[in-house]
Formats: structure tokens, sequence, C-alpha cells
């Protein structure tokens, strides 16, 4: 890592791309992808990879007790009443735990939504979130040198999670926490 880029000495990379629900968009996203290229970079660089392969990962058991590590920050957003400004909690903070829930039973109820099914009511009250490891910060520039550029911040560490498998399962597969589709909460299972 050279200030904020990435060098890549390597002729090979391996991304790691987690959608959800994965079986509606993977006709999508192989046929987008298949004997392809895609850019990744910004105004300031911008790399061109070819698409070697494309697999997707064995289907997992999920239990309503699991490990994770992240692979990327989770990010918990909450908004201060107090100072009108949206803060960014730390998983000590004691929003942190409601929020990170409240976000994956929104998230079960809008793939529910999209399903034409009920939604569900959980009991958040009953979850449990250990952290098992020092959270680390990390703070990402999204936009960069744009007048839309932002700043987010989010926290990488391992946890175990109690909930029901489905909420764990959508977390897994759409990403923990916020701002997923800007790279944010991909995590794997830890054993």
């Amino acid at each position: 890592i050279f200030d904020d880029r990435i060098k890549i000495f390597s002729d090979e990379v391996k991304l790691i791309v987690s959608l959800y629900p994965f079986e509606i968009v993977e006709p999508f996203v192989t046929g987008l992808f298949i004997n392809n290229t895609i850019d990744l970079g910004d105004k300031k660089s911008k790399v061109k990879f070819m698409i070697n392969n494309i697999e997707k990962l064995p289907d997992i058991e999920f239990s309503s007790e699991m490990n994770f590590n992240c692979l990327s920050p989770i990010h918990i957003a909450w908004h201060n009443p107090r100072t009108n400004r949206i803060d960014f909690l730390h998983p000590d903070h004691r929003l942190y735990k409601e929020l990170f829930f409240k976000n994956l039973v929104n998230k079960f109820n809008t793939y529910q939504y999209y399903r034409n099914l009920p939604e569900e009511n959980f009991d958040i009250s009953s979850y449990k979130l250990d952290i098992l490891s020092e959270p680390r910060k990390k703070g990402i520039n999204i936009k960069v040198n744009t007048k839309e550029q932002t700043h987010i911040i989010g926290y990488s560490y391992k946890f175990k999670i109690f909930c029901q498998k489905e909420l764990i399962r959508i977390g897994y597969y759409a990403g923990f926490g916020k701002a997923n589709a800007q790279g944010f909460g991909l995590s794997l299972i830890h054993i």
C-alpha cells in the first residue's frame, strides 16, 4: 500500500464478491464477466483486469450461532439528534449491537418484500453479538477527488453472532452493517 493506492505486483488477483440473493443474479453476473474485462479504480489510477475464472463458493450450513472474521470493516452509522450529525459507531457504543441487528432485519424484510412474502417480526432484544478480538478502525474515502467524496469508517474484528439463521445467512451474503455496495461488511466463517 502506497499512500491511498495499492500497487499490484502479481499477474493474478482474486476478488471475492458477495451478492444476495445469488440465485437470482448468478446468470447476470456470469454473463457480464465471462471472457470479459473489468476496470477498477478512480480518476487518479485505474487497472483493467481480464476475467479468467468465475466460481461460486460452496454453500454453507447456517446455524443460529456462528463465528465470523471480517474481511472488510463493518460500518454502523447513527444519526445523533444532539449534534444533528451522522456518527460512525465503535463496537463498544451502546447502540452498536441494536443497529447491527436492525440492519439485518431490514435487509431480510426487503428481500421478503421483493419475493412477495410477509414481513417477519424478530425480537432483536434476545440476539447477541460477541466481539472476539480488538476492533481495528478503518476509514475509506469513496469517490476520491470529486465533490461527492465521502469518508466512511468501519471496524474489523472477529465476532460470534446469536440469532435466527436466516438473518445470519443474509448478513453473510449481503454483508453485515451498512455501505455493503461500497465494500463494507464482508465476513467469512471463522472456526
